[in-house]
């Protein structure tokens, strides 16, 4: 045989095995379940190393620990209440000044407000003769006084209507001098203590600056008293009056 021969021999011979091969591997699962094949080898797959949670039961307080529990939040706390200083300026004797005053503390960033207050000075003393029952009988009277040099008028209207005066004196002595010397003509007489007042003007004032106040005389707020008519007594007439009593006392006849 030729080498050609044998060459085709060769070839033939490979291709057969070849498909016996192919065959026994598209098999395998058969002749291994069948034991014509032994069982393959598993293979083997390396994992990097981890590390698992412990287990452990829900129910326990171990597991209800492991969940952090969210911070509180912070309670709001009440505005803290502001403290405010009020102090009492004044006296003035005229709102135009309070007004003033209190226009600057309030262009500085205070609050004010205007406080009238009537103060009550010394009394003065009013000494009259009772009134008449008639108009005429009271210049008849204010005739006679006038004639002994004593200076009087008739009273025209008021609660002392047709009454002569015969002076207002800011001295007790000379009310009671006036008194006993228009007595000693025959007249009845009384005297009565007339309280002077007169209105003045004190400013509050809530954080007023130091530098707006710095040189009025000033004193801390309080609640004000409501004020007692002072009454005082001339040891004759023993009755009172204020000066709005006798406003109208005071006209000529």
């Amino acid at each position: 045989m030729t080498v050609r021969g044998w060459l085709w021999v060769g070839l033939a011979v490979l291709g057969a095995a070849n498909l016996v091969v192919g065959a026994a591997w598209l098999g395998r699962d058969g002749l291994v379940a069948a034991g014509w094949l032994p069982k393959p080898a598993a293979e083997r797959i390396d994992l990097p190393a981890q590390t698992l949670p412990p287990v452990v039961d829900a129910d326990s307080p171990v597991a209800q620990s492991t969940t952090p529990a969210a911070p509180p939040e912070p309670r709001p706390q009440p505005p803290t209440a502001l403290r405010r200083t009020c102090v009492a300026l004044g006296p003035f004797d005229t709102l135009e000044e309070a007004t003033a005053i209190g226009e600057r503390i309030v262009a500085a960033g205070g609050e004010t407000t205007v406080v009238e207050e009537a103060e009550v000075g010394e009394p003065d003393f009013f000494v009259y003769v009772e009134p008449a029952a008639s108009r005429a009988l009271a210049h008849r009277t204010w005739r006679e006084l006038v004639a002994q040099g004593i200076d009087a008028f008739v009273i025209p209207r008021g609660e002392r209507e047709n009454g002569v005066s015969v002076g207002v004196f800011s001295r007790r002595e000379l009310a009671e001098a006036q008194h006993d010397r228009v007595s000693e003509l025959g007249f009845s007489v009384i005297t009565r203590t007339v309280l002077r007042s007169h209105v003045r003007y004190r400013l509050q004032a809530w954080d007023a600056p130091d530098d707006a106040v710095a040189e009025i005389a000033s004193r801390p707020c309080a609640p004000r008293e409501p004020s007692a008519d002072s009454q005082a007594s001339n040891g004759r007439s023993g009755s009172t009056a204020t000066a709005a009593d006798i406003a109208a006392d005071q006209l000529g006849p």
